[in-house]
């Protein structure tokens, strides 16, 4: 195998290689997959890894269960996936496509975790008559998704992002990732 390869083969076996599985513990086995998934997808395309953080993790973990016992499937809702429900301890927002509401989902993980940052969500779902979405299915969504995939991939408008934090939620059959600029290990 020649050097270059070898390097590859490190990147992407780095994560699991530098992180404890104490230092994960906070997170499902499918979350830690889906961690993983996003890391390699990243390498493969020479990006960095972005480390893990509990705070933005628990904000994505509370987000998925806010949409699985709050959000409706509605084509006629004006309110999206990012939105919050005024069932929790946190501030409700409706989150449209004119994104009018974004910097009040922005702060969700100063709100609801101390992150002392704006966090960048991305969330995949399934309607009720779909079946539960597998770690694998939701990054194949975002992977399709152009305006997902960007955020992952550090593209378009977030090219100038710097992710030093990454926050993984999944909660029967959604699944939120937060992306975030400031680590808070």
């Amino acid at each position: 195998m020649n050097p270059f390869r070898w390097l590859i083969v490190l990147f992407i076996l780095l994560p699991s290689l530098c992180i404890s599985q104490n230092r994960l513990a906070f997170l499902s086995p499918s979350e830690l997959q889906l961690y993983n998934l996003i890391n390699n997808y990243r390498v493969a395309h020479y990006l960095l890894v972005i480390p893990i953080s509990q705070k933005l993790s628990l904000v994505a973990k509370t987000h998925c269960m806010d949409l699985y016992n709050n959000y409706v499937w509605d084509a006629s809702s004006t309110c999206n996936m990012h939105s919050w429900s005024d069932k929790g301890s946190w501030t409700s927002v409706c989150y449209t496509e004119d994104h009018a509401q974004a910097s009040k989902m922005w702060m969700k993980p100063k709100e609801i975790a101390g992150y002392n940052a704006y966090g960048y969500e991305i969330a995949h779902g399934h309607s009720p008559k779909d079946n539960e979405c597998s770690p694998d299915c939701a990054l194949n969504g975002w992977k399709h998704s152009p305006g997902h995939n960007r955020v992952i991939m550090n593209q378009g408008i977030w090219e100038s992002h710097s992710w030093n934090a990454i926050g993984v939620g999944m909660y029967k059959g959604y699944a939120c990732v937060w992306f975030g600029e400031i680590s808070d290990l």
